[in-house]
């Protein structure tokens, strides 16, 4: 059962937390303020207007130098303003000093001068002006875009999400490529959802691809597993999906085109049929002597003859 005077301390651990709190007061991170079982309890230590403090940053978010500019007192500890170096305004409350896991806020020696404080304070409206004004040119400019894609893609349907996306690529692939067939679909899953466009000869994939980037909602980041929403102009009026991917395959003349060139290219060397580039069974062989089979093999050689090749 846990002290009346503290329900949070049970028989099983309350000599580990004791260690704990004296082990923080004796490194300075805790202050004592009242008295519990013969020790007392610790909040975060108070700051005053003008401590220094350093900022480690996150993924997201810059390390710096900071100092305090305004102590509010709460009902449980206090918040602090904290001006940085370069103008960035935090509000944080004062368990971000306590000093544990993910503890990003440290005091630092030193107490800054009025004149100091001014001048942080000074520096910081400043940066707020500018992002306040950057923000309102953005906004002015997205709106813009908004006006004149409504003007240019007016036989679009407007409408969010991937079946009205869908809807309107094969309207843009069938105005741009008449007289290719192109396959658009999309799947949804508990993730999100997706638009596949696939094909056969035709425009080369940059060529199609650049169009279906247009409905993109956002980028996926595979060095932080993190996918990151992106609101454009366009996708915000004609939808969007949350991957977009291009599949284009190849006939057996478009390969058979491919092979006559580069045979011409690299003769005497024989070239492959297009039943061995179906195979695969043009790997292991190079028209260049010397060549280096991982890059210069015949399969490869025409993989990007065809890439780089429109078709009918």
């Amino acid at each position: 059962m846990g002290n009346a005077r503290n329900p949070y301390l049970t028989a099983a651990n309350e000599d580990t937390v004791i260690a704990l709190v004296q082990d923080r007061i004796a490194k300075g991170r805790w202050q004592v303020v009242a008295e519990v079982r013969g020790m007392k309890p610790i909040v975060p230590i108070k700051l005053e207007v003008g401590a220094r403090v350093r900022y480690t940053g996150d993924m997201a978010n810059a390390s710096g130098l900071g100092v305090v500019v305004a102590v509010k007192e709460k009902a449980f500890g206090a918040s602090y303003q904290i001006v940085m170096d370069d103008g960035r305004d935090k509000t944080v409350d004062a368990y971000s000093f306590d000093g544990g896991p993910g503890c990003r806020f440290f005091v630092m020696p030193g107490i800054a001068g009025a004149d100091e404080i001014a001048g942080l304070l000074a520096n910081a409206a400043i940066v707020a002006a500018k992002a306040k004004a950057d923000e309102d040119a953005a906004s002015a400019a997205f709106s813009a875009e908004v006006a004149r894609l409504k003007v240019a893609y007016a036989y679009l349907e407007q409408g969010d999400g991937p079946a009205v996306a869908a809807k309107n690529l094969r309207k843009i692939l069938k105005r741009e490529f008449p007289g290719v067939k192109f396959s658009v679909t999309i799947s949804r899953f508990s993730g999100g959802n997706s638009m596949r466009v696939s094909w056969i000869d035709g425009p080369t994939s940059d060529q199609v691809r650049q169009l279906a980037e247009l409905f993109s909602g956002g980028d996926f980041d595979g060095s932080n597993d993190l996918y990151t929403y992106a609101d454009t102009p366009f996708n915000s009026l004609f939808g969007d999906a949350k991957y977009v991917s291009t599949d284009r395959n190849y006939s057996d003349a478009l390969i058979g085109k491919a092979i006559a060139e580069l045979a011409e290219e690299y003769a005497p060397a024989a070239a492959p049929t297009v039943e061995d580039y179906r195979a695969g069974n043009a790997w292991n062989v190079s028209p260049i002597e010397g060549g280096s089979y991982g890059r210069d093999n015949w399969q490869s050689l025409i993989n990007v003859k065809c890439s780089e090749t429109t078709g009918e």
